[in-house]
Order: structure tokens, then sequence, then C-alpha cells
């Protein structure tokens, strides 16, 4: 078993068992710092975890991402087992990266993101938490940019020509 290995020797491609062992490992830490985060949120935001709260939209979109990093992590270990199923990676990859942009929606029409806890808040606190939505809608606008167009000009081609492929593959098989 060859760890690195793109391609069979007849030049069939396969996907990198290293690609698929570091995204399901990737993915396990992840969810495991999550959990910490949202049951601990000191160990993410230290002190200030006392004056702010974070809005609902956050528990909204805690299962369905919850879901999208799972399922990320089962089709890594899919491809481990089978390195060959490339279209199955690929097509994964695109309802992946969609359901991805949905969540990244939720986030941007959820409101804010960020409130003051204390009934009477000061200019600074209401200062900071101004700034932290503010940031967060341009920081979520520019993923899902970023995600979209990764979708259209990388993903995108390579679920045309997966299902292409497919198509061609079944007319030779039935003239």
């Amino acid at each position: 078993m060859r760890l690195l290995d793109h391609t069979e020797p007849d030049g069939a491609p396969r996907i990198s068992r290293f690609q698929s062992i570091s995204r399901f490992v990737a993915g396990a830490v992840f969810l495991v710092w999550l959990r910490v985060v949202t049951h601990s949120p000191m160990w993410m935001f230290g002190a200030a975890v006392g004056a702010f709260r974070i809005e609902p939209v956050w528990h909204r979109i805690y299962m369905p991402f919850v879901l999208v990093v799972f399922a990320g992590m089962i089709q890594a270990a899919i491809s481990f087992i089978r390195p060959d199923w490339v279209r199955f990676e690929v097509l994964v990859r695109a309802v992946l990266s969609l359901a991805g942009l949905g969540i990244l929606a939720m986030l941007a029409t959820g409101g804010p993101l960020l409130t003051v806890r204390d009934a009477v808040p000061t200019q600074a606190q209401l200062r900071v938490v101004h700034t932290v939505n503010e940031w967060f809608l341009f920081y979520f606008t520019m993923l899902a940019i970023a995600v979209a167009c990764v979708v259209i000009f990388t993903l995108g081609p390579s679920v045309l020509r997966t299902l292409g492929g497919e198509r061609a593959s079944r007319q030779r098989q039935y003239p």
C-alpha cells in the first residue's frame, strides 16, 4: 500500500490515502474542539465570556454544521477504503460545499451574532459588539464568495466531467 499514490499503474485516478486519513483526523479533532468550546466557552473567549452572549443563530447552525463535518469524515473513511471511487469523492465534496454555503447564508442573514449580556451596556461593550458583528458579516460574505468560487471553478468542472464520463461509458456499453 503506497500512501501518497494518486494513480494506479494503469493510469486510473485514485484518492490519496494520506489525504483521506488527514481529512478524517482533522474532522475528528475539530468536532472534539467544537464540543469543548460549546460547553466551556472560556477555553476560546477567556474572561470576555461573561460580558457577551452569542445569539440563537449559532445554536440553529450547530447541528447542520456538525452533520457536514461528520459527512466529510465518512467520505474520507470511504475514500480510504476505496481510493478508486473518485466520482463519489467529487460528488460528495460538491454536495458538502453547497451545504456549507447554506450554513453561511444562515449565519449571514440570521441577525447579530453577538450581544452584550449586561442590561445597561457600556459604550465600549457596544463598540466591541458592533465591530465583532460587522467583522463576522464581512468574513462570512468573503467566505461564501470563496466557497462559491471553489464550487464553480474547481468542483463544477469535476462534477461535469464525472457525470459526463459516466454517461459516455454507458453510451459505449449500449450502442
